[in-house]
C-alpha cells in the first residue's frame, strides 16, 4: 500500500469502465464484466512495481455501440429524454464500482477517485457526461444548482467507500473552469469538513496550467489555508499533469506531498526517459518526494509497455 512505499507509484487506468477497454460491455441489455481480464491486467502492473491505480468512475471515451446506454454512469438513462436522471442511481453502476475498487485493493494498491473529473465537458465528449446531460437541465457540477446532487454524489461515495476501503478521493481532474473554486468552497471544503476526512487521504485534483500559481488547483489550496490553515493545506496532495517533460519540476516539490504525472502527453514517456525523469526527482527532493503516476495510451492499451515504463520507474526508486 501507499503508506508502505518511499516514492508511490500510480497507474492511470482512467478508462477503465469505458465500453471498449476490455474489462466492461454492454451487450444490447446487460452489462458484461470480465473481471479475471481486469484482475490478469492489474497483477501485472503490481508485479512491476505499481502502489495505486486512479480511475474514473464515469470516463467518456468509449465506443459507445448502443449510444448512451453504453455510458458508463451512475444515474439512471431517461432514454425517452435521451438524458440522465439526477434523482435515480442505476442498478449496474455501483457493484461494479466497488468490486473493482477490492481487486485493486486486494492486489495490495490504493485507488485514487475523483470526485468531479472535468474532462467530460470537452467539445463532442459532452454528449456522454450525465452532468450535462440530465432531466434537471443542469450544464455541469460547477453551477450553483448543481450543488445538492454534487453532495448526494460525494455522499454516496464517502457512505459507500470511505474507511472500509483504500480509497485517496481527488476533489476532481483537471477542473480549470472559472467556476471550480467557487464550487470548491461551497461543496467540497464544507462536506470535507463537516465529515472530518482524513487530509491525508484527499487531492487537490490535477492542473495542466502553468504557472501553478495561475492554476485553479492553486486558488482551492488558499482557501484550504484560509479555512484550515497552513499546515493542513500541506497535508493534502498537490497533482500536475504533464509533468515532467514540459515545464521544470514544480515549486511545490519537497514542501509539499505532490503527484506528478505524465496525464495529457502523447505519446506517454518511453520507460528510459521516463526512469531519467525519475531519478532526478528522487536525487533532487529526498524531502517529501513526489509521487509518480503513469497513464497508458487512451486506446488500445499497451500492457507490455506499461509495465516496460513501472518497472523502470520502481527500479530507480527502489535505489533512492
Amino acid at each position: 500500500m501507499i503508506k508502505d512505499t518511499k516514492v508511490p507509484i500510480i497507474y492511470g487506468l482512467l478508462g477503465v469502465f469505458q465500453d471498449d477497454a476490455g474489462f466492461f460491455e454492454l451487450d444490447g441489455k446487460n452489462w458484461i464484466s470480465r473481471y479475471g481480464d481486469l484482475v490478469a491486467h492489474l497483477t501485472k502492473i503490481k508485479n512491476a512495481g505499481a502502489d495505486g491505480v486512479r480511475i474514473f468512475a464515469g470516463p467518456v471515451w468509449g465506443g459507445h455501440k448502443y449510444g448512451k446506454r453504453s455510458q458508463f454512469q451512475p444515474y439512471l438513462l431517461d432514454e425517452k429524454a435521451d438524458a440522465w436522471n439526477l434523482d435515480s442511481w442505476n442498478t449496474y453502476f455501483f457493484p461494479r464500482l466497488k468490486t473493482t475498487i477490492e481487486i485493486i485493493n486486494d492486489l495490495n494498491m490504493t485507488v485514487l477517485l475523483p470526485w468531479f473529473e472535468n474532462c467530460q465537458f470537452h467539445g463532442a465528449y459532452k454528449r456522454w457526461s450525465c452532468w450535462a446531460n440530465n432531466v434537471q437541465g443542469i450544464g455541469s457540477f460547477y453551477e450553483p444548482k448543481a450543488d445538492q446532487y454534487s453532495k448526494n454524489w460525494m455522499f454516496t461515495l464517502y457512505n459507500r467507500y470511505y474507511g472500509k476501503y483504500d480509497v485517496i478521493f481527488p476533489f476532481g481532474n483537471e477542473n480549470e473552469n472559472k467556476d471550480f473554486p467557487d464550487m470548491a468552497n461551497r461543496v467540497i471544503l464544507p462536506f470535507v469538513k463537516k465529515y472530518g476526512l482524513d487530509f491525508k487521504r484527499l487531492t487537490y485534483g490535477a492542473t495542466v496550467k502553468l504557472p501553478i500559481t495561475d492554476s485553479n488547483q492553486f486558488k482551492v489550496r488558499l482557501l484550504v489555508r484560509k479555512q484550515f490553515g497552513s499546515s493542513i493545506e500541506k497535508k493534502i496532495l498537490m497533482e500536475d499533469h504533464g509533468y515532467p517533460f514540459t515545464a521544470s519540476l514544480p515549486k511545490w516539490a519537497g514542501d509539499y506531498r505532490g503527484i506528478c504525472s505524465d496525464d495529457g502527453l502523447h505519446p506517454r514517456p518511453s520507460p528510459s526517459a521516463w526512469a531519467a525523469k525519475a531519478k532526478f526527482i528522487v536525487t533532487h527532493y529526498p524531502k517529501n518526494t513526489p509521487w509518480i503516476e503513469h497513464l497508458p495510451e487512451t486506446h488500445p492499451i499497451d500492457l507490455a509497455l506499461d509495465v516496460a515504463t513501472i518497472k523502470a520507474i520502481k527500479k530507480v526508486c527502489e535505489g533512492a
